[in-house]
């Protein structure tokens, strides 16, 4: 086995495939995700001397590809050189993580440490902090590599971040009705009689790209509606967020993953739903509704539909990703707080750095409490 460091996505294309089977079933892991996150979130050029590229690729001597640690160096002056994984910021990215053949596991992380550990010694793959984020807490391989950077001297913590929320479908959808609350059963059958067993309700999927040319600006356009009626920007106000999810989109539907979908009411769209799947489970990453269109409930209609699909395809868990907003437990899902790994090297500037942005920490987050307690914003 030999370990190095990819600067340049380029240089994995012969690999793509190879990278793909180590994401598995998780789209945030996937090539178009996270190739697509550095071209758009990556350096400009102005910005390229403070952050780079930094993919740890584990092969193999014949060249086979065993794993990856999908990560970029960012260099600041409060924090020095960080390395990150792919896929923060705006886009969200969920279940992130080192990319491992199973039966490499336990030699790919204890090489990748010791790499980690020499490399403090060379001034190019110097480093002040690794901070892994979105980790799930079942993610042994992830939590092995940090376990593993731990008996060299380097300080590991492990903290959670936020939570994620699934539920889990039953064989048929009568069966699954069961598990909701009785008032929500009842509600979902009659606006199932109401709107999509009569037809004046049709649900449409995105099949072609044909179909993702119609359903896109319908997209954004709800999306964007319903966001700016509660007062806020809408993500599509981010050109790159644009940007990324368009390509993205196209990318997804060549690979099967795409779950693209809207609710015509009378042929007029009143719901949309943006999700990724393929396997087991279904991931929820985005809506959009027609704030005009309230009293009749598009948001749980197009939900049901897309549940309702998703049992037909096989799928057996739905994701609601990040987020904890009151609809989710109505549907039945279970919350799961998401880790975050911190790895600072035994370097005395490292840890000068790493309590000094601590103690920052804890000062905001004293003052946001302190503020709340009177009735408060930290932004007010």
């Amino acid at each position: 086995m030999r370990i190095s460091r990819v600067t340049r996505f380029q240089e994995l294309l012969p690999d793509l495939a190879s990278w793909n089977q180590l994401a598995g079933d998780n789209p945030f892991r996937r090539w178009e995700w996270l190739e697509g996150w550095w071209r758009h979130y990556g350096p400009s050029d102005a910005q390229a001397a403070a952050s780079e590229l930094y993919l740890l690729v584990a092969r193999h001597d014949d060249g086979h590809l065993l794993a990856v640690l999908p990560c970029y160096k960012q260099n600041t002056l409060a924090q020095g050189r960080q390395l990150q994984l792919l896929g923060g910021g705006e886009i969200c990215s969920e279940y992130l993580g080192l990319l491992c053949e199973p039966p490499h596991v336990e030699a790919v992380c204890q090489q990748l440490a010791d790499w980690l550990s020499a490399g403090l010694d060379r001034e190019a793959d110097r480093w002040d902090a690794i901070r892994l984020q979105a980790i799930h807490p079942q993610d042994q391989v992830t939590r092995q590599f940090a376990a593993c950077l731990e008996p060299v001297g380097n300080l590991v913590a492990c903290t959670e971040e936020f939570n994620t929320w699934r539920v889990e479908l039953s064989p048929t959808w009568d069966e699954f009705l069961m598990v909701l609350s009785k008032q929500h059963r009842n509600r979902l059958r009659r606006w199932y009689k109401t709107y999509l067993a009569t037809g004046q309700a049709i649900s449409h999927r995105v099949q072609t790209l044909d179909d993702l040319n119609v359903a896109w600006p319908i997209f954004i356009d709800l999306h964007q509606r319903r966001r700016q009626s509660l007062g806020q920007p809408g993500c599509f106000a981010s050109p790159r967020f644009a940007a990324f999810h368009r390509e993205l989109a196209e990318r997804f539907l060549a690979a099967g993953w795409l779950r693209l979908s809207w609710l015509e009411y009378h042929g007029r769209p009143i719901a949309t739903e943006y999700h990724f799947g393929r396997g087991d489970v279904a991931y929820v990453y985005q809506a959009g509704l027609d704030p005009d269109a309230h009293e009749m409930h598009p948001g749980e209609l197009i939900t049901m539909a897309a549940m309702q699909n998703a049992l037909t395809e096989g799928y057996r868990s739905f994701d609601f990703l990040r987020g904890d907003e009151p609809y989710k437990a109505h549907w039945r899902c279970q919350p799961t707080a998401m880790l975050q790994y911190k790895i600072v090297p035994p370097v005395a500037s490292a840890k000068l750095r790493a309590g000094v942005c601590n103690a920052g920490a804890n000062v905001k987050s004293w003052i946001k409490t302190g503020l709340s307690s009177v009735g408060l914003h930290a932004h007010e």
